[in-house]
Order: structure tokens, then sequence, then C-alpha cells
């Protein structure tokens, strides 16, 4: 039945004074009643206190309480707490302090509550923490009986009614000891909290009998209507995060569901300043990354952006301290493996934050990838990834940096041409890259490093420069490069939509890959071709105009200089049309 609550008469207080079974519970409530207690003794009490209080249920009186001490703007303490044996542990105790909670609030504008209670009394140690009271003083005194006794004083805020927002908490491994006083206030009073299995059970013994728990394992997509049926019904509702939500926790994608205003956000420490507190050094500079996702397999050279571990590893290319969340398949011992794999195992750590707050909490500072590649870290973990190497220039390498066919060099774009090539691509960070005909690698690779959020797909039918255009991703480390052996348009049809597409040579196909391209490229991308030859000119722009696009060449004829004895000559490079065609002019 429903409870509800109003001011207790004199012709309540024989029914109180039952509720008392013996001497200690008689104590407990009223240490300066003798037991049996009598409704005149109550009635003394009551006549020097404030706002006598009982709570019904069906008719029937089942609680009582008052307050001893009073202050307009102050403090009111909780005293006389009494409950029927036959109400205890339904939820009556909680719905009692909540009442008097708002007559404090509201009467008195009182900013606290406090409640004090015997070190015997195991039932009321147990209940006023669960509902968001804490200790703050203790007090010697003496039994009924004589016996000494310890007097524990709590106290919490006056909070106001229920909230139409539900309250988004963020909780770490230590559970109720690491949560703030609103925030043990907040699950106190909640009807429905909701939370990943692991977390709820960190406060099921803190919460009210009547509360609710929701298992959000599998079923995180539920949440958001869960919130808003209890919020309908008029009920208190605390969803529970790891640590920070705003770090990648579950707030950005609740603000999606029910709007900044639907939910208020009380954030634990992040789990990586704890973390960072462990490794003693500052964090301010870091990128933050998570890998705590579906099992991703091992890395691979040349992986596309579909991999699970493609994000976290670009990161790393480009933020030299980088820290991560990691997840029971995607441990750090495989991320050690992808780094080593990428070319990073001579200047990268790893530093391991693994069971933070827990009994078993482990720190490994300052490993080698080989190191970490072998270990088998407790879960859960944090990882800090640290590079000391200087990164190379994005653009406008030597010719002679890259790895070229031997014994005749001189299969790549030369850096004039691939300069003024590249600026006609006009790739922004985050482009999708064709690069046909890779020769050596030298644009692709270079178009890599300008679109670092982005990728270059990249296709070679000679197996020799291939080879070359592999060592040379290795040698730069390019990690967002995906090179193919075969001859454009094979393979051209499992890529992605391209922003920009650049041919350095077609293998006679190159009429019909220009119609392709065009089909092919989004709006505002960009087709740019090198050729050496009248006819391969013809047959472009020919192509171009076939297709309805507007394009533009332009010839370069580029000089180097070249010692002579004693003094330096000019000596020509192969003259080279540049064609660009925009899908703007589509």
């Amino acid at each position: 039945m429903p409870l509800n609550h109003r001011p207790a008469t004199a012709e309540d207080f024989a029914t109180i004074c039952r509720f008392a079974q013996n001497a200690d519970e008689c104590f407990f409530a009223f240490p300066k009643a003798r037991y049996p207690l009598t409704p005149d003794q109550l009635a003394e009490a009551v006549a020097q206190r404030a706002d006598a209080t009982v709570v019904e249920e069906d008719g029937q009186i089942v609680a009582f309480a008052n307050f001893y001490r009073w202050e307009q703007g102050g403090t009111c303490a909780l005293g006389n707490v009494l409950v029927a044996p036959l109400a205890r542990r339904r939820g009556v105790a909680r719905y009692l302090v909540e009442v008097m909670s708002e007559v404090a609030r509201k009467r008195h504008q009182a900013r606290e509550l406090t409640v004090s209670c015997f070190h015997r009394n195991q039932a009321g140690l147990m209940l006023y923490p669960r509902l968001g009271f804490v200790p703050f003083a203790t007090e010697q005194r003496s039994e009924h009986d004589g016996n000494p006794a310890v007097l524990i004083h709590f106290r919490r805020a006056c909070r106001p009614p229920a909230s139409d927002q539900a309250t988004l908490l963020g909780i770490l491994d230590d559970g109720w000891a690491g949560l703030s006083d609103t925030a043990r206030q907040r699950l106190a009073a909640a009807d429905l909290v909701i939370g990943a299995g692991r977390t709820l059970d960190l406060v099921r013994p803190y919460l009210a009998a009547s509360a609710q728990l929701r298992d959000m394992d599998g079923q995180l997509g539920q949440v958001p209507g869960w919130i808003a049926a209890a919020q309908e019904a008029g009920h208190n509702v605390v969803a529970l995060a790891t640590g920070d939500p705003l770090c990648h926790g579950i707030a950005s994608w609740l603000t999606g569901k029910l709007g900044p205003q639907g939910f208020e956000i009380l954030p634990a420490v992040s789990t990586l300043q704890l973390a960072f507190a462990r490794f003693k050094t500052a964090w301010q500079d870091i990128r933050i990354a998570t890998c705590h996702t579906a099992d991703a397999g091992e890395w691979l050279v040349g992986a596309p952006p579909s991999h699970g571990l493609y994000k976290l590893m670009r990161s790393i290319a480009r933020h030299p301290r980088v820290a991560l969340f990691t997840g029971p398949e995607n441990t750090p011992a495989r991320l050690a493996r992808a780094l080593i794999l990428a070319g990073y195992e001579e200047d990268t750590r790893l530093s391991v934050a693994c069971r933070l707050l827990l009994a078993d909490e482990a720190i490994y500072r300052d490993l080698s990838l080989a190191e970490a590649a072998e270990m088998d870290f407790p879960q859960p973990n944090v990882v800090l990834v640290e590079r000391t190497a200087m990164a190379a220039p994005a653009f406008g390498l030597e010719d002679g940096e890259y790895i070229q066919r031997s014994p005749e060099k001189g299969l790549i774009t030369k850096q004039e041409a691939r300069a003024l090539s590249l600026a006609k691509l006009r790739l922004k960070p985050d482009a999708l890259v064709w690069d046909i005909g890779a020769g050596s690698g030298s644009v692709g690779l270079e178009a890599a490093r300008l679109a670092p959020e982005g990728h270059v797909w990249a296709i070679e039918k000679n197996a020799g420069d291939a080879e070359n255009a592999r060592a040379n991703a290795a040698r730069f480390r390019v990690g967002n490069y995906t090179l193919v052996e075969g001859k454009a348009p094979q393979h051209l049809d499992g890529w992605p939509d391209p922003d920009a597409v650049f041919i350095g040579g077609s293998g006679g196909e190159l009429a019909a890959l220009i119609e392709l391209i065009l089909g092919r490229l989004k709006p505002g991308g960009r087709l740019v071709m090198n050729f050496v030859t009248l006819e391969n000119l013809a047959t472009a722009t020919a192509a171009l105009q076939a297709g309805g696009a507007a394009w533009e060449v332009v010839q370069l004829q580029a000089s180097r200089s070249q010692p002579i004895l004693d003094m330096h000559r000019m000596a020509a490079q192969n003259p080279v049309w540049i064609v660009t065609a925009s899908k703007e002019n589509l």
C-alpha cells in the first residue's frame, strides 16, 4: 500500500510506544526514556521538540520521528526515530527520513539534516549511510545498563525534491567509499539505478530496499527509454558510468538521446587522472584515445580504416603522448605488437595502470614494446604510450630519400612535379585518396602525411616497385596507406569513393580509368594526372571532354643545378604535363 504522513497527535502515542520491542530499541530511539516506553514519556519529549510526524500505511501508523533541534537556515537534528516491527526493511524508514528532510528544508530552510546512532544499533548504522548520511563526529556515552557506548553523529545536505533530470553519476572501483556526499545522497534517494553489472554491485548494499536496479550490459540502446519512462512516473533516476562520463563515456551519447537538459552529470575522478597520478607524470599534453571496443584482431601492415585499431594507431602516429582505454581483447600486449609492426619499437615506451583502486592494483612503468608484447596485464587497465622520435617532414622529401627501382632509378614523380601535383589535389586532413600507378610511392605517401586523418589506397602493377613503395611506407612510418599489387581498374571497386585521385601510370587503360573516376569522385573532388608523352595527354583531355569535365593543363619544365668542374650549370629535366579536373566542374 502507498505510504503517507501527517503530524502526530496524542492519540497516536500509545501505538508508537509499542514499536520499541526491547530495552535496547527503546534506548536507541529515546536514550532518556525508561523501558517500556509510555505515552507520558513520549508526550513529555514531544512537548520539547518540533515537527513530530507519523507515517501511515493503509491507515495504520508504521513510523514516527521528530526534531530535537531545529535552526532556521541551519541544521535540523532528527530524533526519536521508531519504525513498527512489521514495517521494517520495506522502505518505510527511508520514506520517513525523506519526509523529515523535506520538512526541514521547507519549514525551516535548513541546509543540513543530522541524526545520531549508537554503535550497537546495527540497523541504524546500515540505514543512514545508504540514505546519503556521512559520519562527522563521535561522542562517549553510557548505555541504559551503564556500559560505555559510542554515539556516532551523521549528517547530509537537505536536498530539493526529485528533479525532472536524471543523474549520470561517475564511479570508480573503490565504490561507495570514493563517492562524494552529493553522489551518495542521489543514490540513496534513487528509485531506479541503471549501470553495468560491475558498477551496480558496487552500490547495491547502499540502496533503498525499494530501489529498482537495471543492468545495461548488452542493452545500452534501451537506457534512454528506461530513463524517460521512470521520469514520466515521477521517479528519481541514477545512471552509473565509470570515472568521468564525459571522457570516452556515455554522457555524449545520452546527450544526443535525451538532450542536454535531460540529466545532470556528477563526474568522478577520471580513470586517466588516477592513472597519471600513479605514473607520477603530468597529463595536460596528452591525446586521449581508446581501443575498448569489440575484438579488433591483430594489426596488419596497410590495414584500412575499418580495422578496429586504426583510429588508435593514427592517434599514436600523430601525437608523442597518447593515453588510452583498453579492452579484454584489445590488450596492452596486442597494442605493443601493433606498434612494433608499425616501426615504433626503438623510440616508444608503454606504462600500464591495472585494476586501479582495487586490492590487487598493479602499475607497470616505462616498458619497452618487446617487454609489453609478452606480458599478460590484469584487466581493466589504461595505457600511456610515449614516443621520443622527431617526426619527418610531411611534404617536400628529396627524391633520394625514397627507395627506388635498381639498377635503373628514376621511376618516381620528381620533387617539383610531386609538389605541384599535391598542391593541385588540395587535400583536406581527412581526405580519402587513390594513387593509381604508385611507382615508388612518393605521391601517395606524401598525400597520406598531408591527410593524417584520411587514408590513401594505392595500386602498382610492377612487383618490384610495389615492394619499394611498401619499404618507403615502413621507412617513413606511414600507417594510413594501403598498397595492393595489380593493374587498375582491378581492386578499385572495393575502395571507397575518393576525395582525390592521382594517376601516375595507367597501364594502357587511361580513358576507361578517367571515365570510372569521374563517376566515383565525391562532390568537390579532384583528379590530377602526370604525363610525359603527347599521346597520353591527348587521350586524357579527350576523355575529360567526353565526360563533360572542365580541366586545365600545366606544363612544368624544371632544371636543377649540377656541378661542372668548380662551377655549376643547369640541367633540364623532362617536361611534365600536369592535368587537373575538378568534380566541381562536372
